[in-house]
């Protein structure tokens, strides 16, 4: 009788072992569990890459069948991503629920849904950045450049939305989607606006012939969540039907998934511009400054849409810092972008980092604003770095021979020219449109 009792205490103490196994395994498919900059109880699930649709739809009913299990005050399935290499999607719910459902072997990792913000820094100051980009040394009042500006390119500005009823824009600016809830179809900021601005437009833009495509996922106060950041990059892969270039000064903490977006997005042919960030840090720190070529959810994002085909440009980030740990900044095979100064300085607020592609113009820049249809502002950032060189990818496609996101950023790194005062370990490589000037 003891020695029974004894098997069933013995047993006893390991059932707690036992009932933990799968839990630990469940968590481990959770990637940011420390993430501090969060949307709480927002999610991105991202699936292995082989899945079908049929896998797909069976997961949505498993998980619907999860979800009303009990009542919840939580907003359930939200955004579906549908990137070629990149398939998942968003929702809001609590832990319990997320643990079910990373139990699904469909499920490739789990994030929590981190913050995102524009990279902006406001100054007064004067134009002098587009005159920059079509010398070789020097800054300059006078832009050159090949008459065609852009012409047959579209940009998709990934921002705030633009304000496509300013004179800059002289009918070239159209709506593309609204990933912000409750939001109306315009620039409630006026930092997508600017950015708009600097890429096409008439007065400010590198390529003022070129089409421009709204896409916001940033609200009124120039925030959002890498989940929308996602959505965003989904739409430009499906409606850029893989040509075209894809611009996002914006940036939040490493996520695997906005890169791996970026990625995917890339290789189905759009060609994507990110800045390096404003934080004066290593900009392989942020997404989607770190996706490669231009890879965690929201590098993961990247890397699909440059995959797709599209040519992605985002923002170093305005931290200072490394950008390596920053998304989209990190994205690989994106094109990163950091800020100088009109005397060929980094901006102290630039982000650097092995992760930078190309410095651009990026204080005291002039463009549109939102407010009027003749409305101005100037500011500075990498955000005002980014779509400089967002309008040049445009204005070198407009000028044909370029047929993939690859083929724009060697065009554009080859045709560069090098001065950057304290680059701090980034490449020393100022964006030049080749004008011969």
């Amino acid at each position: 009788m003891k020695f029974s009792q004894s098997l069933i205490a013995l047993a006893a103490c390991f059932l707690p072992l036992i009932a933990a196994a799968p839990l630990e395994a469940q968590h481990a498919k959770l990637r940011n569990p420390t993430a501090q900059d969060i949307i709480p109880d927002s999610y991105i699930v991202v699936f292995n890459k082989d899945v079908n649709d049929a896998d797909i739809e069976s997961e949505f009913a498993s998980v619907s069948r999860i979800l009303s299990k009990r009542s919840s005050s939580h907003k359930g399935l939200g955004a579906k991503y549908n990137i070629p290499g990149f398939r998942g999607y968003q929702i809001h719910t609590d832990s319990a629920n997320i643990n079910e459902i990373a139990a699904s072997p469909l499920v490739a990792f789990i994030e929590k849904d981190g913050k995102v913000q524009a990279n902006l820094e406001t100054r007064t100051g004067a134009t002098w950045g587009l005159g920059r980009i079509s010398h070789k040394a020097g800054a300059s009042t006078e832009y050159v450049y090949d008459s065609s500006a852009g012409e047959g390119a579209t940009v998709y500005i990934v921002d705030t939305g633009i304000y496509i009823e300013h004179d800059e824009f002289e009918g070239r600016a159209t709506w593309g989607k609204n990933f912000i809830e409750g939001s109306p179809d315009t620039d409630e900021n006026g930092h997508g606006t600017h950015c708009a601005g600097t890429i096409g437009g008439a007065s400010f833009g590198v390529a003022s012939k070129a089409s421009l495509v709204a896409v916001k996922v940033l609200d009124g106060d120039g925030s959002g969540s890498n989940s929308g950041v996602i959505a965003g990059i989904d739409f430009v892969g499906s409606d850029s039907k893989g040509k075209g270039v894809l611009s996002m000064s914006l940036g939040g903490s490493f996520s695997e998934a906005v890169n791996s977006a970026v990625a995917s997005t890339i290789a189905a042919g759009v060609t994507v511009v990110v800045a390096a960030g404003n934080d004066g840090a290593d900009a392989s720190d942020y997404s989607p400054a770190s996706a490669p070529n231009a890879i965690t959810a929201v590098n993961s994002a990247v890397a699909s849409t440059i995959a797709a085909g599209v040519t992605v440009v985002v923002a170093a980030g305005n931290d200072g810092a490394d950008a390596s740990d920053y998304s989209p900044a990190s994205a690989p095979n994106a094109i990163t972008v950091g800020a100088i100064d009109n005397t060929d300085a980094r901006a102290s607020f630039s982000n650097f980092g092995s992760v930078l592609d190309v410095f651009a113009p990026g204080v005291d820049v002039k463009s549109a604003w939102i407010g009027s249809k003749s409305a101005t502002n100037t500011i500075s950032g990498t955000s005002m770095a980014t779509p400089h060189v967002a309008g040049l990818a445009a204005y070198l496609i407009g000028l044909g021979g370029l047929s993939s996101p690859a083929d724009v950023a060697a065009k554009i790194k080859s045709i560069g020219v090098s001065g950057v005062n304290d680059p701090k370990g980034s490449i020393d490589l100022i964006a030049y449109n080749d004008s011969g000037a």
